[in-house]
């Protein structure tokens, strides 16, 4: 190491100079994050899901990034760097952990930095370490169903199983991975569901079929992830443990980037604008918020919920409980139905919708067929 000194967050994310990624500040937070990846103990609950659904992300998120340039040992890196972070226990290079944690998920960070920063924490692994991480990877690669076929692009996933196992992430607590800037799937505190099984990327056809033009159009589209020259809809589901109570499945379309604004402003009255390739919603008075590094907007009028999404999705959203009681309440407005919005005016939004569960299965088995 050259023992640069480390740069502030609010500085620092403009340029990935050689100095400061190889500051002392960077070098203590890998060797931190190593040093706190040693012990396995027991696999969290949703990680294969989150491993699948990271690989659907848009290319420049951190978690998408990480897993590009790292594989699975890039990936696992940057989700334990997230937990290590969280932890309410000291040690030494927290701090430097959060402050690189903080640089990944800035908004001004640019892609070749996250990149550079991937190859790095990913190398730091020993060759031991590595052999291990990998034995985990193949034990959660077992637990995946055996149903679809090599041309089907649909992907159902299963939780691990909760018992212990050899090969597990850290155990710190069970702190949560929630809040760390990435969309691991794109689903907020109000419209969580604790899924056991999620479906993504369904036929294009399929997901062409059940939306109007104009917002089917507006979807964004993902490589088939084995045939090639093949497109499918970068759409997912998500699907509540079998023998739970929920009533409720979520449906997530991704809009392309060019349209967010458009839908921001048609659906929830967001007006939505561009400088320097950074998002802001502006208001009348020329106010403006900027997302850091997103945020969310709930709220479509009720009575446009059939024109915008076709009367079958409409109908699923219309039987959600919480489209149910705002209709009970006589609300003109329902929250079944956000937008997350990220800052870089490139990335693809989030759309999530709220569906009642029969009306959602029934909409699965068109999709995902």
């Amino acid at each position: 190491m050259n023992g640069v000194q480390p740069t502030s967050p609010a500085t620092s994310h403009a340029s990935a100079s050689d100095a400061e990624f190889e500051g002392e500040s960077l070098f203590t937070a890998v060797k931190s994050l190593v040093e706190n990846t040693k012990t396995f103990s027991r696999v969290p609950s949703g990680l294969h899901d989150k491993w699948i659904a990271v690989q659907a992300q848009p290319a420049t998120s951190p978690g998408r990034v990480f897993f590009d340039e790292g594989g699975f040992l890039g990936w696992f890196a940057y989700n334990c760097l997230g937990r290590i972070t969280t932890q309410t226990a000291n040690f030494h290079g927290k701090a430097e952990c959060k402050r690189l944690l903080t640089e990944l998920n800035h908004p001004d960070t640019s892609i070749t930095y996250v990149q550079r920063v991937a190859r790095r924490v990913a190398a730091a692994f020993s060759d031991e370490r590595e052999q291990e991480i990998e034995q985990f990877r193949q034990s959660l690669e077992s637990t995946r169903p055996k149903g679809p076929t090599p041309r089907s692009s649909k992907r159902r996933r299963t939780s691990p199983p909760k018992s212990s196992h050899p090969f597990a992430t850290p155990d710190f607590g069970g702190v949560s991975t929630r809040g760390q800037g990435q969309p691991t799937l794109p689903y907020d505190d109000v419209h969580l569901v604790h899924d056991e099984s999620v479906l993504i990327n369904p036929d294009l056809d399929a997901s062409r079929n059940l939306f109007p033009a104009e917002l089917s159009n507006a979807i964004a589209t993902n490589a088939h992830p084995t045939e090639e020259n093949m497109l499918v809809g970068a759409i997912s589901m998500s699907f509540p443990a079998e023998g739970s109570s929920l009533d409720v499945c979520q449906m997530s379309l991704q809009i392309r980037h060019e349209k967010v604004a458009y839908f921001a402003n048609k659906w929830f009255g967001y007006y939505l604008e561009a400088i320097d390739g950074l998002r802001y919603t502006v208001s009348p008075t020329g106010s403006s918020i900027v997302p850091y590094p997103r945020f969310t907007i709930r709220g479509i009028p009720r009575a446009i919920l059939s024109a915008e999404f076709g009367q079958e999705v409409s109908y699923a959203i219309q039987r959600s409980p919480r489209c149910l009681e705002d209709a009970r309440r006589v609300r003109t407005h329902t929250d079944s139905v956000s937008m997350i919005v990220f800052a870089p005016e490139q990335e693809r939004a989030q759309v999530v919708l709220s569906l009642g569960l029969v009306e959602g299965t029934q909409i699965k088995d068109k999709l995902f067929y």
